[in-house]
């Protein structure tokens, strides 16, 4: 690997790059090279690993060039600037150049394709002057963050901020997780001159864009500054790390691994709340050990604190009112008659996944979240609307919306048995018979109680995995009809029968 000495001194002292190759030259392929392009889009040069750049000074020193030394010896000139006569113009020059050399050197370490380059002392003086002061790859960057994988990239890029290099940071307000994530954000850096924060303020319903008025203009008058977005979207400009939500993790996660910040309880939650709702939440709650009265407690409130970014506080106390007042299908699924349509909210006050939730809007619309087994069935047998793997919607009348609500309970509270089932089968291994049978019995006993008679529980049996050998299988289901009929298959258990005489 090469080094670069310092070009000039005050004496005129002219020193090159050094490098030296005493290993054979491996063979390389395209995806190895990077490219180097003009302003206006030009191949200038296509640098191997095996490429030397170097800087050469003419004869003369009336010039200085960066050239590209290729392994057949040929060699590509990459700039080339005339020099300056005062000794401060030519230490200027070679801190530029220098700087320059660092990027191209960066982007080759970094395996990236390509990098547009200044190719004279004009372009050049642009270049530095709208080269970001923070240099690391902020796309790689970006995919180190998403994958919370720890790199030298990252800790680059945070020595870098303490170095007091200028960062701007735009805050999308439109919703609770990215303000939590500016908060992580100020808190670490808070002692920081360097590091701008500028919130940009729009609605629930209104996404924050890069070229965005606000983001537009600071960006054309602090042009080396890196720019970092917090829930800011679309195309990026250069030097630009986004940091928005996604399928994965909500910003909060993110901004706490980039500063290594240790998530409290709220911030916790809140991701949780952002990935699976109410579930997610009441997950955390558990593994805090987190008495269930404190829990759903935290939980109405974090729904509600997101729920203002979108609502005033009368009409999330309607929405609060209605899922508190919520009634139960015949197959016990929670049923919300909602005020208005608000997923997130209803999602993020019901933690009950496991039993199903519906959701009513009026007789216009009806929602069902639940295991994603009973979505995937109301979307396949009944052409519910696909929403999410355990959310199936259907649009509806007055007329039709019972029967689609009986479509769900039945279809949910059949998978429910069936997993259920399933899960005693496999905890009663290695219980005392007692237990066992007593496990059966009350699960029979409950899915009773809700609307599912012994006959449709029997014919479920056979949907059960550990219930395969038939023998097994009529055992639970005997167990089921001695405890849901009047008449017990194991009455005739002791009885005796008499060898039939043959007449002599």
């Amino acid at each position: 690997m090469g080094f670069f000495n310092k070009l000039f001194t005050d004496n005129d002292e002219i020193t090159v790059e050094v490098e030296e190759f005493n290993t054979p030259k491996p063979t390389y392929n395209e995806n190895d090279k990077l490219t180097l392009y003009s302003i206006s889009g030009e191949i200038v040069a296509e640098l191997m690993p095996d490429t030397r750049v170097s800087i050469v000074p003419s004869s003369d020193k009336k010039q200085s060039t960066i050239l590209a030394q290729f392994a057949d010896g040929t060699t590509t000139t990459i700039m080339s600037c005339d020099m300056p006569e005062e000794s401060s113009g030519r230490t200027e020059l070679q801190k530029m150049m220098d700087a320059f050399i660092s990027d191209i050197a960066r982007a080759r370490r970094n395996g990236s394709e390509g990098i547009r380059i200044p190719i004279n002392e004009y372009e050049l003086y642009a270049y530095i002057r709208n080269r970001p002061e923070i240099e690391v790859d902020l796309d790689k960057l970006e995919e180190m963050i998403n994958a919370h994988q720890k790199s030298s990239i990252l800790t680059d890029f945070v020595n870098d901020l303490q170095t007091n290099k200028r960062v701007d940071i735009y805050v999308a307000t439109n919703n609770i997780y990215n303000v939590e994530a500016a908060r992580i954000l100020r808190n670490s850096y808070e002692k920081f001159s360097n590091i701008h924060f500028f919130d940009i303020d729009a609605s629930y319903d209104v996404n924050i864009f890069w070229n965005n008025p606000t983001i537009v203009d600071n960006i054309r008058h602090a042009p080396d500054a890196v720019n970092v977005g917090i829930g800011v979207e679309g195309d990026k400009p250069p030097h630009t790390l986004s940091i928005t939500n996604d399928l994965e993790d909500s910003v909060i996660a993110k901004a706490a691994f980039v500063t290594n910040h240790p998530m409290n309880v709220r911030e916790e939650m809140l991701n949780a709340q952002y990935s699976s709702h109410a579930v997610g939440i009441m997950e955390i709650a558990k593994k805090r050990t987190m008495s269930k009265e404190v829990a759903r407690k935290v939980m109405r409130e974090l729904a509600i604190d997101e729920a203002k970014y979108r609502h005033s506080d009368s009409a999330i106390k309607q929405y609060v009112d209605a899922v508190n007042h919520a009634s139960f299908t015949e197959g016990h699924m929670r049923r919300i008659r909602a005020p208005f349509n608000d997923l997130n909210l209803a999602l993020n006050l019901c933690p009950d996944e496991k039993g199903g939730v519906l959701i009513e809007v009026g007789y216009e619309e009806i929602v069902f979240y639940g295991p994603e087994r009973a979505a995937k069935a109301l979307k396949d047998l009944h052409a519910w609307t696909d929403i999410s793997p355990n959310l199936a919607g259907q649009k509806t009348d007055k007329d039709s919306y019972r029967m689609h609500e009986k479509q769900a309970s039945e279809i949910t509270g059949k998978i429910i048995f069936i997993d259920e089932m399933s899960e005693v089968l496999q905890k009663n291994l290695g219980k005392s018979i007692s237990a066992a049978y007593k496990n059966v019995k009350n699960l029979a006993e409950h899915f009773n109680s809700i609307g599912m008679d012994a006959e449709m529980q029997i014919r479920m049996l056979h949907e059960v995995p550990e219930l395969a050998e038939d023998n097994y299988r009529k055992s639970i289901e005997n167990i089921i009809r001695e405890v849901l009929t009047k008449e017990s298959p194991f009455l005739n258990f002791g009885e005796i029968f008499s060898k039939k005489r043959t007449k002599s």
